[in-house]
């Protein structure tokens, strides 16, 4: 860190200030009391009815990276004062600030004039900048206006010279519309709301509680001048410093007035976001008064206002005119209690949300349960967008570790791709079991591929038992969430996660959530994650009083298998598995410190066991043809894996919280952790079996590099890409009211249609160039005909009824084409009992009869398979015979 000697200027003010003067400039004698002052000799308070700010002389050898001509601390009149720092932030370049050198008072204050104080420096990394910035205050006004002048003196041109402020707010920022390039920031305190302008746009980077802006870079000529202005404002509220803004700009704007009620009763401290079109997050956030109102002036254009409390969200959409009133009425349903879902494991035990299944339409799907033999599984149904639908299954003989029973499952040969979730009804008393987002059927396996590796996410909240603010710290929700954000705009092929995903797993067995909130985040994904478990996840905390071993039987107990919880000393104890996509072979590994040793004659101090290492070598063996092999694992901790000997092509890591990049095969790549605000995550893409590109990048507040929003009533959306590369295969989706069809989509490539579900949806794909904004829209038309077609369409359609019957069944059956038609009737384990028709069949309605006297009572299900010219297709359809 460079050292700059500062001459403090001291000046005694002698002028003598009355009680009716609207400003004064003080010495620090009369420095604000708040908890952030750090007023010295040379510091100055510039004050009026209602507000004041300090204009500081500080030395860098007094605390480097700080510079001379602060507004160090401010605040409303009677307030406390929880500013930090402002500085100038010269070419992006930490700690190249102003070094000033001389403060001249300019004004002292007098009625209806202004409080003036002027400081000059230089560059600190370039003394021929010179540098004056005036700081002004005006009667009775809430607002400093700052201006700085850069003068080149040298005899040479100096190329893209960036001027902008940084800020520690003392606070987290409130960053308008959460993109890159904003108009406005401000940061709330207890005491204070801060705000920040420009008199032009600007970019802006963020923090947990800092910013820095760039104002402009341009060229400087020798001898030419440039400057900036912006201005610092104070108010109650985050709305006082928008009206500030508002005012300052002379921007149109209108008034807005929102009420909400629950239940016909006023709703005190619901949350309302003022949105504007186009813009990702928030323009404005208030909250509702005791009688269920807020207020706000608004600039003209059209808005969504979304209401959160009680946990519901609605929204409306409305419009501002200039000089305009509106109003904005909102009546929630009762209140709803958070649910976390299906948290634990019963009965499926495979697939997982953590390790899912990936497959294609008709492909079989292995599924592992853990039921006594007494029970039977009665029906396997798939669910898409609460959609379920019933598939045939069968329970093979094949012999599985710890009694695990396996059922085949067989795909419909036509679906809609997506993640789905998978529910069991079973006989007994745990009748119903679901794995969410356990499935996901693609179109295909391509050779082009993308993947996105996330790591140490640390969820909920870096705090671990008896640190104060655990219960409510859910700091590193928002860090994923915004992750998540960008992974469901980037629409990778499937994410892996390299452990650390919670932060103590002992907490949940002491009372308080972490495994079920960070398992409910996950729903959030619209592509599959697959997770392995780091040294947060499993190892266990001496400090937290908690038997030893809780951490990993409380992740066995959400996140599979229900035997790794065993006891016994010659069970299995590690969690290992592997999975294809196309060629490319997949391993993800368990990774711990043991650090209550616990049972630490089998799993030693730290991962990897010795047979962990048995089943790795095992397990490439058999993939040997596969063309490539990533490995993924939260840390090898005794450096125990060489890539090159086990013949991996990429080895995937986390634990350190950085980016280790390696450019020689074999790859050994770390990421940049996902918690404390650095939101980081990384792109791969493989391209005929080679890895050519991966790119570690940030999400949300310290990134806003990816952002997608829809206008008012969703018939286009805007994708913003401000990264250096392309995103070539961006998913969105277009809700489709019930009585419309798809006329045309622009700018993009229809991928599927969903007129299953209760909300219609389109799904297209889209390439948004680098540092692009690409504009998807769709049009619709109304429907030319009364029935609903469906995606994928069927030439088949198929009814049972009475259902349930005792005994005859009628089968109603239309076709709408020639074909060659079998219908038989299965039983609950996929044996055939019956063949109905089969033969050739003219397109038709039809109707056949099923006489069940002679079976038992239970579910059958109706498999029709047609052959034409469009290939071979099957329809189950599901029926009970009860007697």
């Amino acid at each position: 860190m460079k050292k700059f000697k500062a001459l403090i200027v001291l000046v005694i003010l002698t002028v003598a200030l009355q009680a009716s003067q609207a400003f004064k400039i003080t010495q620090s004698s009369q420095l604000l009391s708040g908890n952030k002052a750090k007023g010295i000799i040379g510091d100055y308070l510039i004050d009026n009815n209602t507000a004041s700010f300090v204009i500081s002389n500080i030395s860098h050898k007094i605390n480097p990276g700080k510079s001379g001509g602060l507004c160090l601390d401010a605040t409303l009149k009677g307030g406390l004062d929880d500013f930090d720092l402002l500085y100038l932030y010269l070419n992006n370049d930490y700690p190249r600030q102003a070094v000033y050198t001389s403060l001249e008072i300019v004004s002292a204050g007098a009625p209806h004039d202004s409080a003036h104080i002027r400081v000059s420096g230089v560059d600190s990394d370039n003394a021929s900048i010179k540098i004056i910035t005036d700081y002004i205050l005006y009667d009775n006004t809430p607002t400093l206006k700052v201006k700085t002048e850069f003068k080149n003196t040298s005899s040479s041109a100096i190329k893209s010279y960036g001027i902008g402020d940084a800020f520690s707010w003392g606070s987290t920022p409130f960053v308008p519309g959460k993109k890159a390039i904003v108009n406005w920031l401000a940061s709330t305190t207890p005491n204070t709301v801060y705000g920040y302008w420009a008199k032009k746009s600007f970019d802006a980077i963020h923090g947990s509680y800092w910013s820095d802006t760039t104002i402009e870079e341009e060229d400087l000529k020798a001898g030419e001048t440039t400057s900036m202005t912006r201005y610092f404002t104070l108010a109650e509220n985050l709305a006082g410093v928008y009206n500030n803004y508002l005012d300052a700009k002379a921007l149109p704007s209108g008034d807005v007035n929102v009420t909400v009620l629950q239940q016909g009763e006023a709703f005190d401290n619901a949350l309302i976001w003022f949105i504007k079109e186009f813009d990702p997050k928030p323009t404005l956030e208030v909250t509702t008064d005791n009688l269920g109102s807020a207020s706000s002036r608004l600039e003209t254009g059209n808005w969504v206002c979304t209401v959160t409390g009680g946990g519901q969200t609605e929204n409306k959409s409305f419009s501002i005119l200039d000089n305009s009133s509106t109003n904005i009425a909102f009546d929630l349903d009762a209140p709803l209690t958070p649910q976390l879902g299906y948290d634990t494991l019963t009965i499926i035990q495979s697939p997982l949300i953590n390790i899912p299944a990936m497959a294609l339409p008709g492909d079989t799907i292995e599924i592992k349960i853990e039921l006594v033999t007494t029970e039977s599984v009665e029906s396997v149904a798939l669910v898409f967008n609460n959609r379920e639908n019933d598939i045939n299954f069968i329970e093979t003989n094949e012999s599985s570790p710890f009694g695990l029973r396996i059922l085949n499952a067989y795909l419909p040969e036509k679906m809609l791709y997506g993640l789905y979730d998978l529910k069991l009804y079973c006989t007994g008393p745990d009748s119903l079991d679901v794995s969410e987002s356990s499935i996901y059927v693609i179109p295909e396996y391509k050779k082009e591929f993308t993947i996105i590796h996330v790591t140490d996410t640390h969820l909920p909240s870096h705090l671990y038992w008896g640190d104060e603010g655990l219960e409510t710290d859910f700091t590193e929700l928002e860090d994923f969430e915004a992750v998540i954000d960008d992974i469901n705009i980037i629409n990778p092929d499937f994410v892996l996660h390299t452990g650390d995903f919670i932060n103590d797993g002992e907490i949940e067995a002491l009372g308080i959530p972490s495994i079920s909130l960070a398992k409910t985040l996950l729903h959030k994904l619209d592509v599959p994650l697959y997770l392995v478990a780091g040294n947060h996840d499993l190892g266990g905390w001496k400090a937290t009083p908690a038997p030893d071993g809780t951490a990993r039987r409380t992740w066995w107990n959400f996140f599979g298998w229900k035997y790794l919880s065993s006891l016994s000393p010659t069970d299995v104890t590690t969690q290992d598995y592997s999975f294809n996509y196309g060629k490319t072979h997949f391993i993800g590994l368990e990774a711990y410190d043991n650090y209550d040793e616990w049972r630490k004659e089998l799993y030693g101090n730290t991962s990897f066991i010795s047979s962990q290492l048995t089943w790795l070598n095992d397990n490439l063996a058999k993939h040997s043809d596969d063309s490539l092999i990533v490995l993924f694992y939260h840390y090898d901790f005794k450096n125990e894996l060489n890539l090159t000997d086990l013949g991996v092509d990429i080895a995937l890591w986390g634990h350190v919280h950085g980016n280790n990049e390696d450019n020689a095969h074999p790859y050994s790549i770390s990421t940049e952790a996902t918690c404390d605000g650095r939101r980081g995550y990384r792109i791969i893409r493989i391209r005929n079996n080679e890895m050519v590109f991966n790119q570690a990048v940030r999400a949300g507040e310290n990134g806003n590099n990816i952002s997608q929003v829809y206008n008012a009533d969703s018939t286009l959306i805007r994708i913003n890409n401000t990264f250096d590369f392309d995103l070539e295969n961006c998913l969105v989706k277009f809700p489709l009211e019930h009585n419309k069809t798809l006329d045309y989509l622009s700018n993009a490539e229809l991928f599927q249609i969903d007129t299953l579900s209760d909300q219609k949806m389109v799904y297209a794909l889209v390439n948004v160039p680098a540092n692009s904004m690409a504009e998807v829209s769709i049009v619709t038309k109304e429907k030319e005909v009364a029935i609903d077609t469906i995606f994928p369409e069927t030439p088949f359609l198929m009814k049972a009824y009475p259902n349930p019957f005792n005994p005859k069944l009628a089968i109603s059956y239309q076709l709408s084409a020639n074909s060659n038609l079998t219908i038989n009737i299965l039983d609950i384990n996929g044996r055939l009992v019956d063949t109905l028709y089969t033969g050739y069949q003219t397109a038709g309605n039809f109707e056949l009869n099923w006489d069940a006297s002679m079976q038992p009572s239970g579910i059958y299900f109706i498999n029709a398979t047609i052959q034409n010219d469009s290939g071979i297709e099957q329809f189950v359809e599901k029926c009970l015979l009860m007697k």
